[in-house]
């Protein structure tokens, strides 16, 4: 088996907490406020991918390498990588404005 584990791609490590950092800050920052240029960022981000995914190809036998590339997730699975739609609300809702049910 590969090395694996943070002890191993330190790099990668740091690599996914960045990515993270700037996902964080994209969903719940104030407008204006991302603290990084589209340009510059997108750059750092895409070798901030490429630093994971080769991570975690090494950590990888060749086995389940050869498996993931030929028989990807999604064409075993095609439900499984999609969230159901929500029918949008045109009505107001039942019970004088309260909540009954959250689905």
């Amino acid at each position: 088996r590969p090395a694996r584990g943070p002890a191993h791609a330190p790099e990668a490590v740091a690599a996914l907490d960045r990515i993270a950092d700037r996902l964080e800050r994209l969903r719940y920052a104030r407008g204006g406020s991302t603290g990084t240029g589209a340009t510059a960022g997108d750059a750092a981000l895409t070798e901030d991918g490429t630093a994971c995914v080769t991570a975690l190809e090494q950590g990888a036998t060749p086995r389940v390498r050869r498996t993931a590339h030929w028989w990807p997730r999604s064409l075993l699975h095609p439900g499984t990588r999609s969230r159901p739609s929500r029918p949008s609300r045109t009505e107001p809702l039942g019970g004088g404005g309260v909540v009954e049910h959250v689905g």
